[in-house]
């Protein structure tokens, strides 16, 4: 994703994994002074994933087989 240059959905699967991650997510709860619960964290997960979903540019296979014929 990153190395196709697809940063936007890549800042949305990143975030996804932070708040996943439960070190960086405590860390992030104390700095914010804020507190999620499980099923507020997995909601927040699940639309961080439909949204890099989301916005993943689409690449659909027709257009590879025509650039690679001659």
């Amino acid at each position: 994703m990153i190395i196709e240059h697809e940063y936007f959905p890549a800042v949305f699967m990143f975030m996804a994994v932070f708040i996943s991650f439960p070190p960086i997510s405590n860390l992030i709860e104390s700095e914010f002074n804020i507190s999620l619960s499980g099923g507020v964290r997995f909601l927040l997960v699940i639309i961080l994933l439909a949204g890099s979903f989301a916005v993943e540019p689409n690449h659909s296979s027709s257009a590879i087989i025509y650039a690679h014929t001659p």
